[in-house]
């Protein structure tokens, strides 16, 4: 079943060269779980789950490889993930799971952007509604932030310029909410409150504010490769170790702004109270060094932390995680019949053919602590 899902999620070449715009990384996982108590203990969905990242037109992302039989399966906002088989842990067992992934990634252009030339608040499609509904993480219906979002635009002389009227969200931001990591996602609410929040509470306060407004957005998950020595964290009653190599995890609003489409705002790596726009132009995405893992579109993303927290501090769970983003050798021609996954492969995809395949559809969510 895995080696199925090698060849369906993307068509493996059989072998690759990479361009100058290109590059080729190779992103590790490694977890291991273990059950400290006397009881059979089954393992969360949500932490054992793999996403598979998006393939578009400036990435391509291939599965390498993953150590257990695994099923495919699409969560609520149309991620494509593997959700390995893993039975319940035994006292005192330990579990690995390990899977890698190839990824090809070029820069993306970054489109000239002025408010003269954005659109108003009408030009926004109406088949684009589910992208700012009252669902997830998204408090759309609580006063106090139709208030801010209200209280924002008129400062904007009510300007129905959809541009102007976002920057003018994000300044505010940038000026009023400091960066602060929590050891779970925060509510909009929450981060309007105490004014302090992480990248993706930002982004989600923004993404909140936008859609009170009626303006489509949503929140975006990936990692930056950042070369340099390991960082080590602990959390959760120090029963959750994560590791990260030459990578970190970050996230940022995707926007529509008419006429350009659907636009990136980074909050916290990309928005200079100095200049409006920088929070677009300067969104770590448009890089090559930047890989897109997931969307968040429907899903709660800040409940899911919550429910993730309650799960292993409420258990004898121990989980170790590692993880790595490491350049993949571009002047190397890269054979997949060399690997004996693709020889299996040919044989399943053979099965394929005689219907011997079923495909699993679930609603499932992220590992809210990756971020």
């Amino acid at each position: 079943m895995t080696l199925v899902i090698l060849t369906t999620h993307a068509s493996f070449p059989t072998s690759f060269t990479t361009t100058e715009s290109e590059t080729v990384y190779r992103y590790t996982s490694e977890i291991l779980y273990t059950n400290k108590g006397n009881e059979a203990l089954p393992l969360l969905e949500d932490l054992r789950l793999i996403h598979l990242f998006p393939n578009s037109s400036w990435q391509t992302t291939y599965l390498h490889s993953v150590s257990h039989t695994s099923t495919l399966t699409w969560d609520v906002d149309q991620n494509q993930i593997l959700l390995p088989d893993i039975p319940p842990l035994s006292p005192g067992e330990n579990v690995s799971l390990s899977f890698s992934l190839q990824i090809i990634r070029e820069e993306k252009l970054i489109p000239d952007i002025t408010a003269k030339e954005s659109l108003d608040l009408s030009s926004i499609p109406r088949k684009l509604d589910e992208y700012y509904g009252a669902e997830g993480s998204w408090q759309v219906d609580d006063e106090a932030l139709i208030s801010l979002a209200e209280e924002i635009h008129l400062s904007k002389e009510n300007s129905s310029n959809v541009l102007t009227i976002v920057t003018g969200i994000a300044d505010w931001i940038g000026k009023n909410v400091e960066s602060v990591s929590h050891d779970v996602p925060l509510y909009p609410l929450e981060t309007y409150r105490k004014q302090k929040g992480d990248c993706d509470d930002q982004a989600n306060l923004l993404i909140t504010l936008c859609r009170i407004l009626k303006i489509p957005a949503y929140l975006q998950i990936g990692l930056v490769r950042n070369v340099g020595a390991p960082k080590s964290s602990t959390y959760w009653n120090d029963q959750v170790t994560s590791v990260l190599r030459n990578l970190r995890y970050h996230a940022w609003a995707l926007i529509y702004i008419p006429p350009w489409g659907w636009l990136p705002f980074d909050m916290t790596l990309g928005w200079e109270e100095s200049n409006p726009l920088q929070v677009i132009t300067s969104a770590v995405v448009w890089r090559s060094n930047v890989i897109v893992m997931f969307d968040v579109i429907h899903k709660d993303w800040a409940g899911l932390g919550l429910t993730q927290k309650e799960y292993v501090t409420s258990n004898p769970i121990y989980i170790s995680l590692e993880d790595s983003l490491e350049l993949y050798d571009s002047d190397k021609v890269f054979h997949i019949w060399e690997q004996p996954a693709f020889w299996i492969a040919i044989f399943i995809s053979t099965l394929l053919s005689g219907g011997y395949f079923l495909r699993k559809k679930s609603l499932n969510k992220a590992l809210t602590h990756h971020l």
